[in-house]
């Protein structure tokens, strides 16, 4: 659920310095909410003090502090505009009502909390020294108890209200305190991110980005530092407090590192679904079919019978089918090496158990003595299954519950041979050497794909802010970040978005990033208009590029392809002219040159070009395609129709063969057979015949065709 409407216009008012509009417009919402009981006595106050200023002012009595005194009452009122944001939503949200409902009254003071993750933290320790006999027992109890606290202090974080500086910097200190467990400082940095990316709370974001910068458990540090990026107010233009913080953050190299790594990885996690489809339609169906198992209709998994002609009928098929399973592991291994999230697809699918019922459960780190495991180790009885999860897994923690509670369920249904094989790393996948799995950016990654699966499978996440949503997955692009060291990164993070083709990210980023004396920039935007937006905007940062570096070839060809779509021919073949003095070996600048000089009408000089590139490159397609548009414009047909005669029977044929050779039949008078080619050429795709003609209307008014010819031949073609 989104912010109540009243409330959110009380936070634009607040933005424009407007309090008196604030006070009204939250007097109303208390008006038409009164079942909230929340909220009357601190907008009295705030209305009382207002009134106060009111009365001095205009009794005449001046008021050095005036100003600080109403930007306090500003804050006043912000921070009673989001606690009533997360009151109402504790009754009417579902998933706010969900976490609050399991969060008990009563024992959330500070020292309370405090008091009761250290004690936990003790009685682990002291685990060692109960008698052999008791010590799984009270360890169970002792788990099990301290999971529902954490279950009850994760919704409490969630729907908490605006913290105050005791608030900040008491968990400040127990984030980073050594005497917690790391499992509940990573599950406490995950619920403060959930309250503060949905409710913002300016004390919640610094406390996490101070976490980030000075915690000592590299998963900690991880957690807190996709927290204060997810969490940080993108939208409100009077954060100037969080400007200060991120601009002092990001003085430090590493921190810009870690950002744009994370950036990427979020591009990463978004391709699941493209990464899925290609697992599923290309690696999938090579292992599937040169595995010996098979899967029942009823999930029992069998082994395949040996064929016992098959050595005799075909005796490299066996090797055949291990290269190519081979082959397509490989495969994946180097998609996952890259980065990208392979286990989605199939894990997807296991998020369906009791286990995710539960809103902790999503972001709970996998330990082995996790109440909910405690059956699932009993059914595993002595098998390292899951002792070689926690060490060796490729898997995200949420997929680690999701195998784990699987394969207990379908351990009855293995063969001997495959259950023995869970014993052994490698059943799980390829094994992260520990080195790697303790790197910040591979913690970071796997955090952001349980994160990934939250957002997008559980059952309530309608009801948040979600990170991967357009308007928040390139945080790169919030404007804070401008002007920082981070923005020196700006064309590699777009680089890398238009390799992912991910349209919308480059275009968001590209609007942050203006700098007409910074030739990446220029020809960034220059790419972007081209080639994702086909506007003649294009243009300007071309020519400025062009003008910096007049001897850039990346920018003269794209400034020449740019003119060239603007109908700008005579600069179009300037830059051409050019690019051929540079690269005289360059066929495309050639060709391209070529029909450049044709569309003004100098059709003489691009014919002893032509020649003498198609001596050089004999029987080339591309080439003989330019040769023959020449020879046509010249009036050459039947020259012409040789070569598209040649190239109409070619494997290599493309769509605007057939059109290009209907030009040239139609100009001879073969009507018919100009029909023909302009048929076979709708059929290629959504063209239109009348544009395409449009387009050509050189050629046509060389030829004296005119409009009434065209629509007669497009009625005819259709019809």
């Amino acid at each position: 659920m989104i912010m109540n409407e009243t409330l959110n216009k009380a936070l634009e008012t607040i933005d424009l310095h407007q309090l008196a509009d604030a006070i009204r417009l939250v007097r109303q919402f208390l008006s038409d909410n009164p079942f909230l009981r929340y909220g009357t006595a601190r907008l009295d106050e705030i209305d009382e003090d207002y009134h106060r200023m009111l009365d001095y002012m205009r009794q005449g009595f001046a008021d050095s502090h005036r100003d600080d005194i109403y930007n306090r009452l500003l804050n006043k009122m912000s921070n009673l505009v989001h606690d009533l944001d997360v009151v109402y939503k504790r009754q009417n949200d579902t998933f706010y009502v969900d976490a609050y409902k399991r969060v008990p009254g009563g024992q959330w003071g500070h020292e309370q909390i405090k008091e009761a993750l250290e004690a936990f933290t003790s009685n682990v320790a002291m685990l060692s020294l109960e008698p052999d006999d008791m010590r799984q027992k009270r360890s169970r109890e002792l788990y099990s108890n301290h999971q529902t606290y954490r279950n009850a202090l994760f919704g409490y974080l969630v729907t908490d209200l605006q913290w105050t500086h005791d608030d900040a910097s008491f968990y400040e200190h127990l984030l980073l305190s050594p005497t917690i467990d790391s499992v509940d400082a990573r599950l406490m940095v995950s619920a403060i991110m959930l309250s503060a990316m949905n409710n913002y709370d300016f004390l919640k974001f610094s406390v996490l980005l101070h976490v980030y910068q000075r915690s000592a458990d590299e998963y900690v540090k991880q957690r807190a530092l996709v927290g204060w990026l997810f969490a940080m107010e993108r939208v409100r233009i009077n954060r100037g407090e969080q400007s200060e913080l991120i601009r002092e953050a990001c003085g430090s190299p590493q921190t810009v590192t870690d950002i744009v790594d994370m950036q990427k990885q979020i591009i990463l996690c978004m391709n699941a679904d493209r990464d899925n489809e290609r697992i599923h339609n290309e690696i999938f169906p090579t292992l599937m079919k040169n595995s010996n198992l098979n899967i029942t209709r009823q999930g029992v998994i069998t082994e395949k019978d040996d064929d016992s002609m098959e050595d005799i009928l075909d005796p490299g098929a066996a090797d055949r089918r291990m290269e190519e399973m081979e082959a397509s592991i490989n495969e994946m291994i180097s998609m996952q090496k890259s980065g990208a999230d392979i286990y989605f697809g199939g894990f997807s699918q296991m998020k369906r158990y009791p286990f995710f019922y539960t809103l902790c459960n999503w972001f709970m780190p996998f330990y082995l003595e996790h109440p909910e495991l405690v059956p699932v180790a009993t059914k595993l009885g002595g098998s390292r299954l899951m002792s070689n999860m926690l060490r060796y897994s490729p898997f995200c923690d949420s997929d680690k519950y999701s195998f784990t509670l699987t394969s207990a369920n379908l351990i009855d249904r293995l063969p001997k041979q495959l259950l023995s094989l869970l014993d052994n790393e490698e059943a799980l996948g390829p094994v992260v050497p520990e080195n790697e799995s303790q790197d910040g950016a591979y913690i970071r990654r796997m955090y952001l794909q349980d994160l990934y699966r939250f957002f997008r499978l559980y059952p309530l996440k309608g009801d948040i802010v979600s990170p991967f949503s357009e308007e928040r997955f390139v945080f790169t692009a919030a404007p804070v970040f401008t002007g920082t060291p981070l923005d020196r990164h700006y064309a590699e993070l777009c680089s890398f978005f238009r390799k992912q083709k991910n349209e919308d990210a480059f275009s968001q980023l590209i609007h942050q990033y203006h700098d007409d004396n910074d030739v990446n920039c220029l020809l960034l935007r220059g790419i972007y208009y081209l080639d994702c937006q086909h506007s003649y905007m294009a243009l300007m940062p071309l020519q400025r590029l062009v003008e910096l570096e007049p001897m850039h070839e990346r920018g003269l060809f794209l400034l020449a392809r740019a003119s060239f779509m603007e109908g700008q021919y005579e600069e179009a073949e300037e830059y051409y002219e050019r690019l051929c003095k540079m690269k005289p070996q360059n066929k495309a600048y050639v060709l391209n040159y070529c029909l450049t000089l044709c569309k003004n009408d100098c059709y003489e000089d691009a014919l002893g070009l032509l020649y003498k590139l198609d001596y050089e490159n004999p029987d080339q397609p591309d080439v003989e395609r330019v040769l023959a548009w020449v020879l046509m414009g010249l009036q050459r047909l039947d020259q012409a129709e040789k070569i598209y005669e040649k190239l109409l029977s070619s494997p290599q044929i493309l769509p605007s063969d057939n059109l290009n050779a209907g030009y040239c039949y139609w100009l001879m008078g073969n009507v018919q057979r100009a029909i023909e080619c302009f048929k076979q050429y709708t059929k290629s795709g959504d063209v239109s015949l009348m544009d395409d003609f449009m387009n050509d209307g050189d050629l046509f008014e060389r030829n004296h065709v005119s409009l009434t010819d065209m629509m007669l031949m497009r009625d005819m073609v259709e019809n």
